[in-house]
């Protein structure tokens, strides 16, 4: 068996289905995919795990109780140049990805903010 280390694939290019170079570093592709592989070698729990609980919220992340099986600097700064221009999301995900995919838009019609002259 020849063993590639996760740090052999930082000098590479990575592409999507379609052949167009995805545009994150590969310092982020490699830690997504070492997050991937810890689920999958059991290592990680396939319902309660870093990918499955994203994104977490500020109120999540400073709540007392913490009983995630991860840590929270894991939780809310995944890189480590994540926590010099941190995002919070106001809310986790909605139905797990199906409300991340198909989104429902709530504002009044295009009509309504069109200008008549």
């Amino acid at each position: 068996i020849n063993i590639i280390k996760n740090s052999d694939f930082l000098n590479n290019e990575f592409y999507d289905t379609e052949g167009i170079k995805i545009p994150k570093s590969n310092k982020e592709i490699v830690a997504k995919f070492q997050e991937i592989t810890e689920i999958e070698e059991g290592r990680a729990d396939k319902a309660n795990n870093l990918i499955k609980n994203a994104p977490h919220t500020a109120m999540l992340a400073t709540a007392d109780n913490w009983t995630l099986p991860y840590t929270r600097r894991q939780a809310v700064f995944p890189m480590p140049w994540s926590n010099i221009d941190k995002y919070w999301p106001t809310v986790r995900r909605v139905d797990d990805a199906y409300g991340d995919r198909n989104l429902v838009c709530t504002c009044q019609p295009i009509e309504a903010y069109m200008t008549h002259e």
